[in-house]
């Protein structure tokens, strides 16, 4: 067995300025037994005295070898081990010494077969197999230096010839003032050998360096290996970015914070990675922000110096942005580092005001009781109630999670599974998480409807659907959690509860199953009732309505006036009318669904289909709405008319009149003309209807009057079966009126007008009186040149219907509000005597309240729930040739009752007074005056000496004191009609015979003597035994 003896050659490489891996240069055979007599001095000689503590094990012994791992290959450990060249074990501990360069010399057994060696004088060797020196990454147009030491820590010189550099990348790589040649290492001594790397592209280089040492060792190769890079200081997230100059794609440090809400905020991380291989201080950092904005954007550790560790090490900061305001900001974070390349840089900020803002409707779903393996669906309205930036989607709301950690500077930048890179991160969609402990039970139907991938933008919304199926009685329960780019909520949540149920047999019938609005105005909304009965004949039936709301994607057009219903419970027999109302604000064809959720087990989901038009409307049908009130059962209602008029420039051809299949044929058409027939302009048509109901409860329908296959007209129809005969109705004066003024505008007008114009106190003094909110509007009767006068009536064009002031330099309403406004009634009701002298009084009105001016020079006047009142103030007959019966179902359809108008006239009455004169001898008011009657108003006479008294009467009965009440059905007067104020009786005469009211069959109304009004405020209550008709 030869001996083994370790010489002093030592080569150790190192980094300038900083630690770094081991280079190994040899390794000694540590299987190997040691001679007993080795001389370990060389050993204590290279060893640096370090503290142990929390150190490294180096060879795998369960000892501690050194502090710092990656300093490990220079700074050595004090042990009693190191000092003998031993472990526990009892072998070499040659691993404490991995960059030693190590001789094996065998003095009695060489490796090439000569004579034994003289391990008193061991020859130079340096094996160094698979060596290599790695710079690490550098930024091209910098360089790292590197060394490395060749130490003679024996007594015997060496000589070692360093090489030239070779290889593809030799070029990258230098020995600084150190020439390639033959050098000797005396004992004690230490070869110092620099290299330079300066990378000439970005990617890998690699060369190699030879050396010879004297045999038996032969050539040793170290291998040279670095890689160019573009910059070793990177910063995070970054995008894409053209150079101006070059028109290349550079790569910017920039943060994107997106679309954030005004006085909502979003955070979002940029930060350094250094790729290099030596630590790079970053200080003097900076916040730019526009001075001319609010100062959104905020960071988090920005103030002092920041290392930013070799090797990959990264620092992060977080950016809050939290605008003010709508629009654009832009910012940037400029900073100093100690980095070659990038001595100085800056991240540009951006973020714009105006973004997503979630809202969830209702924050608990409430199932209520439902029956056990029953189904009920509810739906939760995701809408995005942010602000809208024109020109982008990136905006809109959308239902995604942000991933963790993945910061980004582009989309490129995210995974395949990710949809964008929005605000610096990657987004993915993320389906909402149901939470429960009943699984089954709930289910979650997604995505929402009306949801799609560029997200909800503002003001518009989604349907997400939650299903509950109780499989057992009891309360069930579960949590929705909703993801989301809302930088304020991007997690919401959504309570979930229902009970299973053993419930009562539920039997409900919906009708219509199809409701058809036909053509609406627009500006002229319709409303028509569904009706929801329980059927059951069971004493113990009960139907639950979880809930009857319109479906998700139901046009805007359509509404409930009451708003959605829930929580209630229909009991046999019982029934409730859900008005559904159509008020489309443009033409085109609307459709949607009214949804109802029951606990009936047959049907517990169902839908009313909703469908209606709006166009401009030339032929008409009046009444467009037909109310037959309450029907016995058993018996039919009184016929309605029903015309068409044609108002077209081209005669209309009609095909059918008939009430269609999907409604309820509890309706009908009991006369109508011969079909096919056409209607000439100006012409009309009519046709009669009736109710004879089925069944007790409400039933609605309509007649479709067609041309072709076309729906050209509709009359929306309504009734009321009642088991018994009896009715009762109840009526009050309205709370609010609309009041329009018809004013002459003729030559002959000049002094009434001042008149008029001085009783503004008087004409709403009932209404002060009674607190009513009255709006007051005024229009004329200028029509145009064919009823007379001047094409532009001396620069003042004709109204055609519009209000007063036709320019709109001052207010045209005249409400409650307006300040100083007895002087602009003084102003209104004086529009001058430049109108027509073939005067129209009625038209003017129709033109006001229909389109197109109800869309433009008339809007805002009309109110839903006001009633209406028509004032003509004029000393001409009205010269019109439209039939009164026009005009008359014309304004009954806009309130759909006769209560809720009235008609009133200060026209001319049977003789000329003092020096009051008429426009022309001999004429009659008897158009207007029919108006008048039929909507139960106030006539006064024109030629009047006390005009305060006459507007003070036409004020009352306008704003709402009624002296007739019109009744919806028909009495049977061999039964005793009774009337009630506020509860009590109040017979038809009085104590000395003075009649109070009585019943007027012409009008079917209840008409009340002057002298026995009832009060504004009281309750009016009419009860009467209904007429059977065949």
């Amino acid at each position: 067995m030869g001996r083994f003896v370790q010489l002093g050659l030592a080569v150790v490489l190192l980094e300038m300025g900083a630690c770094s891996e081991p280079v190994e240069l040899g390794a000694p055979d540590a299987s190997v037994p040691p001679s007993p007599g080795l001389d370990a001095s060389a050993v204590q000689a290279e060893e640096t005295a370090a503290t142990c503590v929390d150190g490294f094990d180096n060879d795998g012994d369960g000892l501690t070898d050194c502090a710092d791992p990656g300093c490990a290959w220079f700074t050595f450990c004090e042990r009693s081990d190191a000092a003998t060249g031993a472990d526990a074990s009892g072998q070499a501990d040659a691993a404490e010494f991995p960059d030693t360069g190590v001789l094996l010399a065998d003095a009695s057994e060489p490796p090439d077969g000569s004579a034994p060696w003289d391990a008193s004088e061991p020859p130079i060797c340096s094996v160094i197999p698979g060596s290599s020196l790695a710079f690490g990454n550098v930024a091209t147009g910098t360089s790292v230096r590197r060394s490395m030491e060749v130490a003679n820590t024996s007594a015997t010189g060496f000589s070692i010839t360093v090489n030239a550099i070779t290889g593809l990348d030799a070029l990258a790589f230098a020995m600084p003032q150190f020439a390639p040649g033959t050098y000797t290492v005396a004992p004690g001594e230490v070869l110092h050998i620099p290299f330079d790397f300066f990378p000439t592209h970005v990617g890998p280089h690699a060369a190699q360096l030879s050396f010879t040492v004297p045999n038996p060792c032969g050539l040793t190769t170290l291998a040279l290996a670095g890689v160019g890079v573009d910059q070793t200081l990177q910063c995070f997230p970054q995008v894409l970015v053209t150079e101006p100059g070059s028109g290349q794609a550079v790569a910017a440090c920039r943060l994107d914070l997106g679309h954030v809400t005004p006085g909502s905020r979003r955070q979002a991380s940029l930060g350094l990675v250094n790729v290099g291989s030596e630590d790079v201080t970053v200080s003097g950092m900076g916040l730019v922000q526009d001075a001319s904005k609010d100062a959104a954007f905020s960071i988090q550790g920005a103030g002092g110096s920041i290392v930013v560790p070799r090797d990959g090490g990264r620092v992060q900061l977080e950016v809050t942005f939290e605008p003010q305001q709508l629009g654009s900001y832009q910012g940037k974070l400029d900073f100093a580092s100690t980095d070659a390349k990038r001595p100085s840089g800056s991240f540009a900020l951006v973020g714009a005001g105006g973004g997503p803002a979630i809202g969830l409707e209702p924050l608990v779903i409430d199932f209520s009781r439902v029956a056990v393996n029953g189904t009920q669906t509810r739906g939760l309205i995701i809408s995005n109630q942010g602000t809208d930036v024109p020109g982008t989607d990136e905006d809109n709301l959308r239902l995604q999670e942000a991933g963790a950690g993945t910061l980004c500077g582009s989309s490129s930048d995210c995974s395949p599974t990710s949809l964008q890179c929005y605000a610096g991160t990657c987004w993915h969609e993320q389906q909402a998480e149901l939470v429960t402990s009943s699984p089954g039970e709930f289910e979650l139907l997604w995505p929402p409807q009306g949801y799609s991938p560029l997200g909800i933008a503002a003001g518009q919304l989604a349907v997400a659907q939650v299903r509950f199926n109780p499989a057992s009685t009891g309360q069930k329960s579960a949590l929705l959690r909703i993801f989301s780019n809302d930088p304020a909520s991007p997690t919401t949540e959504v309570s979930i509860v229902g009970e299973g149920a053993v419930l009562p047999p539920c039997e409900l019938r919906v009708t219509p199953s199809q409701l058809d609005f036909g053509v609406v105005e627009a500006g002229l909304p319709a409303v028509v009732p569904v009706t929801l009965r329980n059927t059951s004949t069971d004493p113990n039936g009960a139907c639950l309505l979880y809930s009857v709301q319109l479906a998700a994607g139901t046009a805007p057009a359509f509404s409930l006036p009451n708003g959605p219903i829930g929580g209630l419970t229909l009991h046999e027999g019982e029934e409730l009318a859900v008005p559904v109302r159509f008020a489309p604000a443009a033409h085109g064809a609307f459709a949607g669904s009214l949804a109802v959720a029951s606990s009936s087990t047959v049907a517990p989901q169902v839908e009313v289909a909703l469908s209606g038009r709006s166009q401009a409307v030339c032929l008409r049908v009046l009444p467009d709405a037909v109310d037959f009130g309450a029907v016995q059962l058993g018996c039919s209602s009184m016929e309605r008319t029903i015309t068409l008029y044609n108002h077209c420039a081209t005669p209309q051809a009609i095909d059918g009149i008939a009430v269609p299949a999907t409604h309820s044929q509890e309706f009908e058409v009991v006369f109508r003309p011969n079909l096919p027939s056409t209607i000439a302009v100006g012409g009309s048509l009519t046709f009669k209807a009736r109710y004879r109901p089925d069944g007790v409860g409400s039933d609605s329908g309509a007649i479709a009057v067609t041309s072709g296959a076309m729906v050209v007209g509709m009359a929306r129809l309504a009734g009321r079966g009642e088991s018994t005969p009896f009715q009762t109705e109840t009526f009050r004066a309205p709370t609010k009126v609309d009041v329009l003024l018809v004013v002459d505008n003729s030559g002959s007008m000049f002094d009434k007008q001042a008149s008029l114009g001085a009783t503004f106190n008087s004409f709403v003094s009932y209404a002060v009186a009674h607190q009513v909110d009255y709006q007051i509007a005024v229009t004329t009767t200028g029509i145009d040149i064919a009823h007379g006068g001047q094409a532009d009536n001396w620069g003042i064009g004709d109204e055609n219907g519009c209000l007063v002031p036709l320019d709109g330099s001052r207010s045209r309403l005249i409400t409650t509000q307006t300040p100083s406004a007895a002087q602009l009634y003084a102003q209104n009701t004086s529009p001058g005597i430049d109108g027509n002298y073939i005067e129209l009084l009625i038209r003017p009105a129709f033109l006001a309240l229909s389109q197109p001016n109800l869309g433009t020079c008339t809007a805002g006047f009309l109110r839903e729930d006001a009633a209406l009142a028509v004032v003509v103030v004029s000393d001409a007959a009205d010269q019109d040739t439209l039939p009164v019966s026009f005009y008359q179902r014309y304004f009954m359809s806009l309130k759909g009752t006769a209560n809720q108008i009235t008609f009133s006239g200060l026209v001319p009455g049977a003789a000329q007074t003092g020096s009051c004169t008429w426009d022309d001898s001999g004429i009659t008011s008897a158009r207007v005056e029919q108006l008048i009657t039929g909507f139960a108003g106030r006539r006064e006479d024109i030629c009047t000496s006390d005009w305060p008294g006459a507007l003070q009467r036409i004020g009352e009965t306008a704003f709402g004191l009624r002296t007739r009440y019109f009744l919806s059905g028909v009495p049977d007067l061999s039964s005793p009609v009774t009337v009630q104020i506020d509860g009590f009786e109040y017979p038809a005469l009085g104590e000395f015979g003075d009649v109070r009211w009585q019943y007027n069959s012409t009008a079917m109304a209840i008409d009340f003597a002057p002298a026995a009004v009832p009060d504004h405020d009281a309750i009016i209550t009419v009860s009467y035994r209904m007429r059977c008709s065949p």
